[in-house]
């Protein structure tokens, strides 16, 4: 789209695509990266959507897992798995 994430300018393009989708009979569904954006996303409106990615499951259970066999604590980690 050309506009940073989470920008007014992309809310507001996501806005008119579920306002699009509903006018026309049609379900609205989104990629979302985590469940707090998942949320909001149903919150708005949207029929549908993903609530985490799968590089995103398996980084943070492998970071977790590792933890355990090491002995560390792990910190919650907000994100999306790609950043």
């Amino acid at each position: 789209m050309g506009v940073p994430f989470g920008s007014d300018a992309h809310n507001a393009a996501i806005a008119r695509i579920l306002k699009a989708a509903h006018d026309h009979g049609k379900t609205a569904a989104i990629f979302c990266t985590n469940g707090e954006q998942a949320r909001v996303r149903l919150e708005q409106g949207f029929d549908m959507v993903s609530v985490a990615t799968d590089i995103g499951c398996i980084v943070g259970e492998m970071t977790r897992q590792l933890a355990l066999a090491n002995g560390t604590e792990v910190a919650a980690k907000k994100g999306n798995g790609y950043t």
